[in-house]
């Protein structure tokens, strides 16, 4: 039975700036990089750059990358408290740098937010919170509260984490 030979097919890789800054390549840049459909066997090490500089990133024994191993990696918080108001306005909302996780307290009367998708301009639909405590996992740089009921002002803590 007669070997067959794969047919070996180059694309041209268009982007630039596929590497960190900080990995000081020589040459910095060069002409084009191209894949292929070969697949061929290696031993990769899948690194990471921490504040503390290199980490080596490790798998479970099912192949799942660990990730978060150390909590969820959150290293700063905005805190913003308040009561509502009937409607919302510019004026009325927790400016934060791209948190990833929100945290709401609710104190008293129901309350309602919406969520500006970072880094789009326009509010995604509102979520109506009774009174209580919820998080949300939603990478975003505003959020919006006010009162669900006219008149029923709602107490709120939020804590926008990045």
């Amino acid at each position: 039975m007669a070997t067959k030979t794969p047919e070996e097919v180059y694309q041209e890789v268009r982007k630039n700036g596929l590497f960190p800054l900080s990995l000081l390549l020589d040459p910095e840049t060069v002409a084009s990089m191209w894949v292929n459909n070969v697949f061929r066997r290696s031993l990769s090490l899948n690194t990471a750059l921490s504040d503390n500089g290199e980490v080596l990133l490790r798998a479970t024994t099912t192949g799942e990358l660990k990730v978060a191993g150390t909590g969820a990696g959150f290293t700063t918080y905005g805190v913003a408290t308040g009561t509502a108001p009937d409607a919302f306005n510019a004026t009325d909302q927790l400016v934060t740098v791209g948190s990833t996780r929100w945290d709401i307290l609710v104190e008293d009367n129901d309350a309602v937010i919406q969520v500006r998708n970072a880094p789009e301009t326009a509010y995604l639909g509102e979520i109506i919170l009774p009174v209580g405590g919820y998080s949300l996992e939603v990478s975003s740089t505003i959020v919006q509260i006010r009162n669900r009921i006219a008149g029923a002002v709602s107490t709120w803590q939020i804590v926008g984490w990045s």
